[in-house]
């Protein structure tokens, strides 16, 4: 028996949260970003190895997040994604703009 078997079937508690694409923009965060409008928040910071690869994530996850609310909730939201070699860390910061 491999250990992958020993691992399933197992009971998940939270089954939304597990299939969530992306944890960085919650009902909680979206709350916030609508009430300070034009306002930038740090969504998620990365310090290490991987910083580059995490950085990826954070862009791809928000070029998803961007289309999608804009499409269900037409909200415009903005997006950076900071890389930093000498820090080696990448920051996810956002904000939803106020429509004119």
């Amino acid at each position: 028996m491999s250990n992958n078997e020993n691992l399933l079937p197992r009971k998940v508690d939270n089954i939304e949260a597990m299939f969530n694409r992306s944890s960085y923009f919650t009902e909680g965060t979206l709350s916030l970003l609508k009430t300070n409008l034009n306002d930038w928040f740090i969504l998620a910071e990365y310090k290490g190895d991987e910083y580059l690869s995490k950085a990826n994530i954070y862009d791809a996850s928000s070029r998803y997040w961007k289309v999608k609310l804009k499409r269900t909730q037409n909200l415009d939201i903005e997006y950076r994604v900071q890389r930093s070699k000498r820090k080696r860390q990448a920051i996810l910061a956002a904000r939803v703009i106020e429509k004119e």
